[in-house]
């Protein structure tokens, strides 16, 4: 049984009074302080980016929920649909009424499109994740206005800043309300009600959104440090912020977990989680011959190595990236009360930051500023978090490492997937939508980044399970 909590019950019990709340409450917020801000282009992009990755979100989930199951007609499936958005991104421009036209930005439905095969093509890794967490795009449509909103309140908060703390809101809305359908599900399965799961989906979930928070101070105070450390609005604009993310957050949490309380949840929840961690133990079994302690520590040492060699040859501008790196570890151990996912948090950050810009000069790459980096590296430090928080639930001292890294990626890997698909496509519609000129960069940053880190987060870990041993 989950251990009972206040806030998973009150999201649980009063699922309609909690929606109605932060919807009028953050959509009254938004009014007052967007209508007020002194930017008045600022409030435009915010709109269209809110509108359009409401889009191009909340569509591929709808449309992958209801992907057939069968391989062959999946595919096809999964190539028919982006290939509808593909014709929608040049058809509306010029036929729909220029409303809609206004509103639609350059490109957008690309992200859709590249949501929609991801989703649909990998839907039996996701189980039941797709259809379970479509309240997520919609708690966090309200979260970025909120977080925008309380963002402005400081007159002197530049624009940059207003952009980065609302789409990291965004994406941190979206991957805390993903979390709560995964935990949902798993609870479920395991033979509890459908309240008792969505009550311990949203306990479960407090240790993510309170990660989410610290990360948006650790990111505006690096961006502060980038644009002008002595600024007259750093202090207010630091708590203004904290709070916009604190509500983006909640909103994810709150919202999602209503939505699944209300959810009339059969038996087929049960069984497509069951289907999926049949499916993730059939396919795991190379890599976990693979990956033995001996294997793992010799693969860790190798990064370590080439990672402590290129930080030597490291200008200046890593310093700050490596602090952003051992402070989002250290938010990860406070947040998650685990000193071991605290560093692995770290440790991940530390070498996928080294191995994206190895390959970024190889492929000879340029053009991403450091402020899209810093961006992109502390919502790795989210995704990496949710891999930790997985990983310490798997721990047991009866347990050996490759065991508890098994259990562990069963539990965190879709969710990883998950967000770190949604997070790219988020920070492309920053782009699109002009709300943060960088957003783009900081898009494909971001998405190399956690390529590697699929690669070598499961060495790692059980490099660390033998190395510091069980809980």
């Amino acid at each position: 049984m989950e251990r009972p909590s206040v806030l998973g019950d009150i999201a649980a019990n009063r699922p309609l009074l909690m929606s109605v709340l932060f919807a009028f409450g953050v959509a009254a917020l938004a009014v007052i302080s967007l209508t007020n801000i002194q930017n008045a282009t600022l409030a435009v992009h915010v709109a269209h980016f809110v509108v359009n990755g409401l889009l191009a979100i909340a569509a591929p989930l709808a449309l992958a929920s209801v992907a057939p199951a069968q391989l062959k007609p999946r595919l096809f499936y999964a190539l028919a649909i982006p290939g509808l958005f593909f014709g929608l991104n040049y058809l509306i421009p010029l036929y729909a009424p220029s409303a809609l036209a206004a509103y639609l930005a350059p490109n957008a439905l690309f992200a859709a499109a590249a949501l929609s095969f991801w989703f649909i093509l990998l839907k039996p890794a996701f189980g039941g994740v797709v259809r379970l967490a479509g309240a997520a795009p919609a708690a966090a449509f309200l979260g970025a206005l909120g977080a925008a909103a309380l963002g402005s309140v400081e007159a002197g908060t530049p624009a940059a800043v207003i952009g980065v703390v609302t789409i990291f809101s965004f994406a941190a809305a979206c991957l805390v309300g993903v979390g709560v359908a995964a935990d949902y599900a798993q609870i479920f399965a395991k033979g509890q009600s459908a309240h008792e799961a969505a009550a311990g989906a949203a306990h479960r979930g407090l240790a993510t959104a309170a990660h989410g928070v610290l990360l948006v101070v650790i990111l505006l105070s690096s961006h502060m440090l980038l644009l002008s450390p002595q600024s007259a609005w750093l202090t207010s604009a630091l708590f203004a912020s904290a709070a916009g993310a604190l509500v983006a957050v909640a909103a994810g949490l709150f919202v999602t977990t209503g939505a699944l309380s209300l959810h009339r949840t059969t038996d087929l929840a049960a069984v497509t989680e069951n289907y999926r961690l049949r499916d993730f133990r059939d396919n795991w079994r190379p890599v976990r011959a693979a990956l033995a302690p001996s294997a793992s520590l010799a693969i860790a040492a190798m990064l370590a190595i080439a990672a402590v060699v290129a930080l030597f040859e490291a200008s200046g501008l890593a310093t700050l990236k490596l602090a952003v790196a051992a402070t989002a570890g250290l938010a990860a151990a406070l947040s998650y009360v685990s000193m071991r996912g605290g560093i692995f948090v770290f440790v991940m950050l530390f070498l996928t930051a080294v191995l994206t810009d190895w390959g970024f000069a190889i492929a000879g790459v340029s053009g991403i500023g450091l402020a899209a980096q810093l961006l992109a590296i502390t919502f790795a430090a989210l995704l990496f978090g949710v891999l930790s928080l997985s990983w310490r639930e798997a721990r047991d001292v009866r347990r050996k490492p490759h065991e508890a890294t098994e259990r562990g990626m069963a539990d965190g890997l879709h969710r990883y997937l998950f967000g770190a698909a949604i997070a790219v496509a988020a920070l492309f519609i920053g782009g699109v939508t002009g709300l943060w000129p960088q957003a783009e960069g900081a898009a494909a940053y971001l998405g190399v980044l956690s390529v590697f880190g699929l690669l070598i987060a499961a060495p790692i870990l059980t490099a660390m399970g033998a190395v510091l041993g069980g809980d």
